[in-house]
């Protein structure tokens, strides 16, 4: 098995309905989107059904277990690989089970750094496994091997384009842009 880190923890994602509920869904995990996140990212639900990518920073993960009040659909699960106690916080480095974003820039990133061929052995593969790293508290008892419940600052999550690496942002989706000559749906 190959495991990719990604800049930036991008994973490949959908967007899916159910009973008029929006949610991102991010391998196993269904994450609800909130009316806030769709009222700032209306283009999302243009995107139903489609993979995109999702973008989401350290800082907006946090050990479900100092975060007790985010509800269930807001978390996700994972397995801490690494654990890097540095005082004011813990970097926990875990695993999801969700493809990770293997996207142009991600191929162009690994052939800078010389990883070109460990991203082609996922793509090959077809991961469905991602590192993602988050910033918790330094109360957090978190250890190398525990499985750990993540609260996920949904509304700091970000949604990008498969095909064009664009940001979903306004009402503009990806067919919207094509015929604005290539302008992107960065609203």
């Amino acid at each position: 098995m190959t495991t990719v880190y990604v800049t930036h923890d991008q994973v490949e994602a959908s967007i899916e309905r159910d009973n008029g509920r929006f949610a991102v869904q991010l391998g196993e995990h269904a994450l609800s989107l909130g009316e806030e996140t769709l009222a700032a990212r209306p283009a999302l639900e243009g995107y139903v059904g489609r993979k995109i990518v999702v973008g989401v920073r350290p800082e907006n993960l946090e050990d479900a277990a100092l975060e007790t009040d985010t509800p269930e659909d807001q978390r996700m699960r994972g397995v801490v690989v690494l654990r890097e106690p540095l005082g004011s916080e813990i970097v926990a480095h875990f695993t999801v089970a969700a493809p990770p974003a293997l996207t142009e820039d991600v191929r162009e990133l690994a052939r800078d750094v010389g990883q070109e061929s460990a991203v082609q052995a996922a793509a090959a593969e077809g991961s469905n496994e991602t590192v993602m790293i988050g910033r918790f508290g330094p109360r957090s008892r978190v250890k190398n091997g525990d499985v750990v419940d993540v609260a996920v600052e949904m509304g700091s999550l970000h949604f990008f384009d498969l095909e064009t690496g664009l940001g979903i942002y306004s009402g503009q989706t990806k067919l919207d842009t094509q015929s604005n000559n290539g302008e992107g749906a960065q609203g």
